[in-house]
């Protein structure tokens, strides 16, 4: 279904909220969030699916000398530290220059190593809301494949749930909506 579809579904099914749009999205974008983040734990398979992908993307450097992307949308906080920047291709050269995420505090473990002399890997980092790469990209424009949060979804666009949790997506919406507690899984 599409974003709006959504929307209209939860909204005649608690009419309560249809007073104030911003937080049915808001509880919706959280049960999905929460979704996504269980999913990518355990399968990291067929996340383009969740992806959008946005070419042209700036290498820009700031004032301390950081070479840096700004990220187009508001992203999901997944485990891993790429956040839910899947993936960086270099727009003119994607088959030799290759981005791969590597935490921040561990720059300086990677530039130790032989791959850092030899080859053309770009580490990266995203930190508030921007990717920070730890050595200047041979490339000014990047494509970003990216999971976004629910809100920057366009009211046509579709949104995919992970096969097999549709209802436990539903039951989130429900206690988020109506204030139940969520049922106690830890010792069951």
């Amino acid at each position: 279904m599409d974003k709006r579809s959504w929307l209209d579904f939860y909204g005649r099914r608690y009419p309560d909220t249809n007073d104030n749009p911003k937080y049915l999205s808001a509880v919706v974008e959280r049960a999905l969030t929460t979704i996504l983040a269980f999913v990518f734990r355990n399968d990291t398979a067929n996340w383009d699916l969740y992806a959008k992908s946005f070419p042209s993307i700036a290498v820009e450097l700031d004032a301390y000398g950081n070479y840096y992307s700004t990220v187009p949308v508001r992203i999901i906080q997944l485990p891993g530290s790429q956040e839910s920047v899947l993936r960086i291709t270099a727009t003119e050269d994607p088959l030799t220059i290759i981005f791969v995420p590597v935490p921040k505090d561990s720059w300086s473990s990677f530039a130790l190593l032989d791959v850092d002399k030899v080859s053309k890997y770009i580490p990266f980092s995203v930190t508030n809301n921007r990717v920070e790469y730890a050595k200047k990209p041979p490339v000014t424009v990047v494509t970003m494949d990216v999971v976004r949060a629910f809100m920057d979804y366009a009211d046509d666009e579709e949104v995919s749930i992970p096969a097999g949790h549709e209802q436990e997506f539903e039951q989130m919406v429900q206690t988020m909506l109506t204030g139940t507690p969520p049922p106690n899984k830890v010792n069951v």
